[in-house]
């Protein structure tokens, strides 16, 4: 296991004295987006929340890895460019990234961090712009997804919260299929019925 992924695995774990147990729960929650996504056409699917801090950037960065173990080739996309976290779990510059890239002021190929894990290349939220939901919904971001269709087997894209903003309904509908993250005894029923409700 690389650095980067014991770093990963390690952010997730936290406290808990049980590592095996956390690290086969993400690796069942890869054989469940692997059933979900057998008949897509393109592979794509959001990680969102309906609030923050429900693991939701933790979860995207541990499912990529463990999807890229299993020879799968998989780009990660922070597609939180509000506040943005999962440069800090890679360790990449945010210089460049998506906003950026949306912008046309960079290439893909500059962009994107090659192999931060194993199989894994890692496109960042870049600069923090004015208008990140009007990015999100542009025909620039359906270009890229495309492009991106072409190189990789999976596409894992992390958005900001639903209930918060609506980031995430605006590439929703780009995409394959959506898993949605909860916090055990903090996220409310109703809080996942607004969510769900947004993102059809």
């Amino acid at each position: 296991m690389s650095g980067n992924e014991t770093r990963a695995i390690n952010a997730s774990v936290k406290k808990v004295s049980r590592p095996f147990q956390i690290v086969e729960a993400y690796k069942s929650l890869r054989t469940n987006l692997l059933f979900s996504l057998a008949t897509a056409a393109h592979k794509s699917a959001i990680l969102c929340s309906p609030e923050p801090h429900a693991g939701k950037s933790t979860t995207a960065a541990n499912l990529a890895i463990v999807l890229a173990q299993t020879n799968f080739k998989v780009l990660l996309i922070d597609a939180d460019m509000r506040k943005p976290a999962l440069k800090r779990i890679f360790r990449v510059s945010a210089s460049e990234g998506l906003s950026r890239l949306l912008c046309g002021m960079t290439t893909f190929e500059e962009a994107v961090s090659r192999n931060v894990a194993p199989g894994l290349d890692f496109l960042s939220s870049g600069p923090i712009p004015p208008n990140p939901q009007e990015l999100l919904g542009s025909e620039q971001m359906r270009k890229l997804l495309e492009k991106a269709e072409k190189e990789y087997d999976y596409i894992l894209i992390d958005t900001p919260p639903v209930n918060v903003v609506t980031d995430a309904t605006a590439i929703a509908g780009k995409v394959d299929g959506v898993a949605l993250v909860v916090s055990c005894g903090k996220t409310t029923l109703p809080e996942i019925e607004h969510t769900v409700e947004a993102l059809r």
